[in-house]
């Protein structure tokens, strides 16, 4: 068996490997809430229908699962654990004027698949899938064992994916690859070693609720105009200190008033508003003393304005949630930038992901060394209208995983 031949056989399954992409696009797994649980549906059958191994669906929620194949070597050997995430970012009542197809129509336009999903991530996990299945329909030989854990609630945090396979002690292995579209400027372009941490957490102000037309004579505080003071001085103001890191020149990224809401009508001061913001951090931060810069800047605001009543609220899920970041001379990420350089003619440039992974987990809970992420599509177009992916890029992923996979499991 020839390298060349597992990569005929992801020919060979090209036109169902699209249409399969195709089919995960049309599921609306918008987390919140999820839905993943149709999608696991939809991957069951491609699974089966090629016995690649053992497949175990487990999760904390039975509507949120997830779903874990294990391709079994000739003998004792390493783990590879291939990793993707099975719901999307929802798609926004007020952006999907902005979308040239239905983000679940799944459409491919001169050449690209577009939909929410296609590229972050269930193009990839198509392309996992289908390398896996070359490997098994080429006759590949290779020793220990290629782990495919295609797992929930990715956009919310983890805890009914990531977060629990790894506390069930379930995405142990010698390394694992997140397959996030990492594409710079071009697909392929750009492998990540690591990734950034975030808080993300609300800023609460409560004022005078009464009616508009007393405002002026009843020293009315309003919680809408005072939140907007805050955030207006945080995005002056605020500094989040930390030691540089190599990856990640522009340090931290503070993005306040992701979310704003907060009174209830005209004629009405409003007396609650809030606000959803996030920080991201970078490998090796701790959340203390981001803590103390964060509310350290709240007091000072208070004590210029005696009136001004703030509460800095973490989020449940992803208060704090911790970077990560794998050495860049790591087998895996050689072995996978040679598959590249086989299939594309280039190797990758590795660098840091701008934003956050699964990798928190398996680094921090399973102790798995991860490549935060390497896969088909550009980060550009992820959580935006008209997100899409080249159908190349998927036939390409699919063989870069399968070459990645065999070479490294030799």
């Amino acid at each position: 068996m020839s390298e060349a031949r597992v990569l005929e056989a992801v020919d060979d399954r090209r036109k169902e490997l699209i249409e399969f992409a195709q089919k995960l696009v049309s599921i609306p797994s918008e987390n919140p809430p999820g839905g993943e649980k149709e999608v696991v549906a939809a991957i069951t059958p491609v699974i089966d229908r090629y016995s690649l191994g053992e497949t175990r669906v487990v999760g904390r929620d039975t509507s949120r699962p997830n779903i874990l194949t294990t391709m079994k070597g000739n003998g004792e050997g390493k783990r590879l654990l291939y990793n993707g995430h099975t719901d999307v970012v929802p798609v926004g009542q007020e952006e999907r004027s902005h979308w040239k197809t239905d983000p679940f129509g799944a459409e491919i336009i001169d050449g690209e698949l577009y939909g929410r999903g296609s590229a972050d991530m269930k193009g990839p996990i198509a392309s996992m899938l289908y390398g896996a299945i070359a490997l098994k329909e080429a006759g590949a030989s290779f020793t220990g064992d290629l782990v495919l854990a295609f797992t929930a609630d990715e956009e919310n945090g983890g805890y009914y994916g990531a977060q629990y396979v790894s506390e069930e002690g379930l995405a142990g292995a010698d390394v694992c690859l997140i397959g996030e579209p990492s594409g710079m400027k071009s697909g392929f372009d750009y492998l990540a070693t690591a990734c950034r941490g975030a808080t993300c957490f609300k800023l609460v102000v409560r004022g005078t609720q009464m009616h508009s037309s007393q405002s002026d004579i009843r020293n009315a505080v309003n919680a809408g105009l005072k939140l907007c003071k805050v955030l207006y001085r945080m995005s002056e103001e605020l500094e989040i200190r930390h030691e540089p890191h190599p990856l990640y020149p522009q340090g931290v990224t503070i993005n306040l008033g992701e979310t704003l809401s907060g009174g209830l009508e005209y004629c009405i001061i409003p007396g609650y508003a809030e606000a959803k913001n996030d920080i991201r951090v970078l490998p090796g931060m701790s959340k203390e003393p981001v803590m103390k810069d964060l509310n350290d800047f709240l007091d000072k605001l208070r004590r210029e304005d005696p009136q001004l009543d703030v509460e800095l609220v973490l989020d449940d899920g992803q208060g704090w949630v911790e970077g990560a970041e794998i050495p860049a001379d790591h087998p895996m990420v050689t072995t996978l930038a040679g598959a590249t350089s086989t299939v594309l003619g280039f190797s990758p440039v590795t660098g840091g992901f701008t934003g956050g992974t699964d990798a928190k987990h398996f680094v921090s809970v399973a102790n798995t060394p991860t490549i935060s992420a390497f896969g088909p599509g550009l980060l550009s177009l992820a959580h935006g209208p008209n997100e899409r992916v080249p159908v190349e890029d998927l036939i390409k992923g699919a063989k870069i995983y399968a070459l990645a996979a065999l070479r490294y499991l030799q």
